[in-house]
């Protein structure tokens, strides 16, 4: 009976000891945390991962991927700050890794900080220069940084890398937009190489006309397809608001981004695409530019998509003291101003204004001023005109563009004389 029972114990222990074992290892803790994360289990990754990094006898490139993943599962919790601690913990350890140095820049993306995005991004890029994510997230970081131009040139080499993608081919036609750089071609060839078969590739069928927004409204509310419901959702408001910017509806494109901030889960999957909703409105909000001519509503085809050039003039006539300057050209771009010394109020004859340097999206089919203010400077008046299209070569823009002033200092009026002071008698 007692040598019955010491083998029953000694397999017990066996068994215990083998699970222990299995479970205390290291790297299969780091596979377990990276299976959680494959099926959303956040907590339980964070958990698993948090063992593993405080375990001994991790190599640095286990340790970075531990790191790495932990990260992923706190940012998709929301906890932007401990994920960047945690991407940071792995550059340090892998630090000619790609990866840490691309999901930095994209939390920091969705946070604002677009100076941080820009340089981890660019890291990540070196690194990797077909990374078409951290080529798209670099772009998005210097679009809302004001850098309109460079940011065209990452979304073109990331619809390069990933040309079926047709998230990418529309910030790549948005950055042209703000650029004031023409691309109907351009934006009519990469629509045609989209991949229309999978979400979000439907948002395609509307600009090319083959399906209304109304469409593909049901279809993203649909139970077809592997990305769920509320995730497909968010999308279409997102890229339809961006794209009705693009087609100068401000009002339209407010409501889609209203609707993105409620809409939108919280989570991974809709990270970007919640943070530009809320940038998006923030411009509007801040600047709610107006201008002369309101826009015909878009179309649904994809001509409505691309910048509106035959929208209806309203036979609005241009300021007195500005001269005629082909009448019912509608022209939408983003105006660059700035002064010396900045700080100055920059006051648009249509009604908009901001603090320069600054920024502002204007649509318009006359030429329209920029009035600057700033106390202890003369005002100074600025006229941009708008410049006739070269065909086959540019759209109409306006032009000056960037606005420049530099002010003047008002006159100090001289100090009043002292009265004299009586002597003081002797």
């Amino acid at each position: 009976m007692m040598t019955a029972m010491i083998r029953f114990c000694l397999a017990f222990l066996l068994i215990v000891g083998g699970i222990f074992s299995s479970r205390a290892d290291p790297a299969d803790l780091v596979k377990a945390g990276v299976e959680a994360i494959q099926n959303n289990r956040w907590d339980e990754a964070i958990r698993v991962l948090s063992e593993a990094i405080a375990a001994h006898g991790l190599s640095d490139r286990d340790r970075a991927s531990a790191h790495v993943n932990r990260g992923y599962a706190y940012f998709a919790k929301d906890q932007t700050e401990t994920a960047i601690a945690d991407y940071t913990a792995a550059i340090r350890l892998a630090p000619n890794d790609a990866d840490p140095h691309s999901l930095r820049g994209w939390a920091h993306f969705t946070q604002g900080a677009m100076k941080q995005a820009i340089a981890d991004s660019t890291t990540a890029i070196r690194l990797g220069p077909n990374l078409a994510f951290a080529l798209r997230n670099r772009g998005r970081a210097q679009l809302y940084a004001g850098q309109a131009r460079p940011a065209a040139d990452n979304f073109a080499a990331a619809v390069k890398v990933a040309p079926s993608d047709v998230p990418g081919v529309i910030w790549l036609h948005i950055a042209r937009v703000r650029a004031g750089q023409a691309d109907q071609q351009e934006f009519a060839a990469n629509l045609a190489k989209v991949d229309r078969r999978t979400w979000p590739g439907p948002i395609a069928d509307v600009l090319s006309g083959a399906i209304t927004q109304d469409k593909l409204g049901d279809i993203a509310k649909s139970a077809q397809g592997n990305k769920p419901q509320d995730e497909r959702v968010c999308d279409a408001q997102v890229y339809l608001g961006l794209l009705q910017l693009a087609a100068s509806d401000k009002d339209e494109a407010r409501k889609l981004f209203k609707a993105a901030v409620e809409d939108c889960p919280l989570g991974v999957a809709e990270a970007t695409e919640r943070a530009v909703a809320k940038m998006e409105l923030k411009r509007l909000g801040t600047v709610p530019a107006r201008s002369a001519a309101k826009p015909t509503a878009p179309r649904q085809s994809r001509e409505a998509a691309v910048e509106s050039m035959d929208a209806a003039p309203t036979g609005k006539p241009p300021p007195p003291d500005l001269p005629q300057s082909r009448p019912g050209i509608l022209v939408h771009g983003t105006v660059d101003i700035d002064s010396n010394p900045q700080g100055a109020e920059a006051k648009l004859s249509l009604g908009a204004s901001c603090e320069t340097p600054c920024s502002m999206e204007v649509s318009t089919d006359v030429p329209f001023t920029v009035t600057f203010t700033r106390k202890d400077y003369l005002p100074s008046t600025i006229s941009v005109q708008i410049q006739p299209p070269q065909t086959g070569v540019s759209d109409p823009k306006f032009a000056p563009n960037p606005v420049f002033a530099r002010l003047a200092p008002t006159a100090k009026k001289p100090a009043k004389p002292a009265p004299n002071k009586p002597t003081t008698p002797q």
